[in-house]
């Protein structure tokens, strides 16, 4: 948790943009092997979603939200905004182009060994 403490005092101190990228990770690394952290399943997987929509969302949010102090508005927004449009994405398009790769499937024929 030190790597925590480290980060918060960079967000007051400054110098935030150059610590975030040791202690942060480390703090990301120890959040996802902890095992007294449990972070909710989800019946279904928006990372492809994720992935496609994130850098336009993160653009489009940097053109109107401007400022020093604005960047933690920006990240909780794109963070919102990219998980919505990614479950829409998930059951508008692929759940449904998944459906279909499942019908189009043909039953395979075993071969023997002669």
């Amino acid at each position: 948790m030190l790597s925590a403490c480290v980060c918060a005092a960079a967000l007051h101190f400054g110098g935030f943009s150059v610590v975030v990228s040791w202690a942060g990770t480390y703090l990301v690394h120890y959040l996802a092997r902890s095992p007294s952290v449990t972070l909710p399943r989800l019946n279904f997987d928006p990372s492809y979603g994720v992935y496609i929509w994130a850098f336009p969302v993160q653009q489009v949010i940097a053109i109107y939200v401007r400022g020093r102090h604005w960047w933690p508005v920006s990240i909780a927004l794109a963070l919102a905004v990219t998980s919505g449009l990614a479950t829409l994405s998930y059951f508008l398009i692929e759940k449904p182009v998944l459906s279909l790769k499942r019908r189009s499937e043909k039953p395979r024929l075993a071969v023997s060994p002669a």
